[in-house]
């Protein structure tokens, strides 16, 4: 499922790339890290940015917070990816990476997550109903909808990409699991 994504991308081999959350590097980011160019990593967990080192020995690995680094990196990217599964922490999914994520993109493809089935994934997780409510909030808030479909969330990445002066020319979801799916558009300015 994984190099379907990859395969969207026409001359992959020839790109460079950056992981706003690298984790360990076992799935996607490893997968990444294989048919880019060049891959800078960004991981704020010292020890799975040091797993990353050992699974991406070429990568550019960083440890730092994603959501702060964002703010100030003027680098420019073919391949801008957020594989970040939801969380409970002060950051509900990505949605915090905008619009800072755009200072950036040009002739861009950016990939993310989108929930099939959010409470299924909080479930496994155990997650408690307060923070379910700041979840569903966050999730609403962003949105403008109460329980997204996979549709709806495409719908409000192509908007955004519009309000910041981007056309998306080409987009594609494709499953992960029943949970959760990836999302990749190609952003022009």
């Amino acid at each position: 499922m994984l190099k379907d994504i990859l395969n969207l991308i026409p001359n992959i081999q020839d790109k460079n790339a950056l992981e706003l959350f690298g984790g360990q590097g076992a799935a996607w980011t490893g997968m990444l890290y294989q048919n880019v160019n060049k891959l800078r990593v960004w991981e704020k967990k010292s020890d799975l940015a040091n797993k990353l080192a050992i699974t991406c020995p070429d990568a550019e690995v960083e440890t730092l917070d994603s959501f702060e680094r964002i703010k100030y990196d003027s680098s420019t990217y073919d391949i801008v990816s957020a594989d970040q599964f939801l969380t409970t922490s002060k950051h509900i999914d990505v949605f915090d990476l905008f619009p800072y994520i755009y200072a950036w993109m040009d002739d861009t493809y950016f990939f993310t997550n989108i929930w099939n089935d959010v409470e299924a994934f909080l479930d496994g997780l155990g997650v408690k109903n307060s923070q379910r409510v700041i979840i569903r909030n966050a999730r609403y808030e962003f949105f403008n909808l109460e329980d997204p479909t996979m549709g709806d969330c495409a719908r409000k990445y192509r908007e955004l990409a519009k309000d910041y002066g981007f056309k998306v020319t080409m987009e594609g979801i494709i499953k992960r699991t029943d949970m959760v799916s990836m999302l990749v558009h190609h952003y022009e300015n």
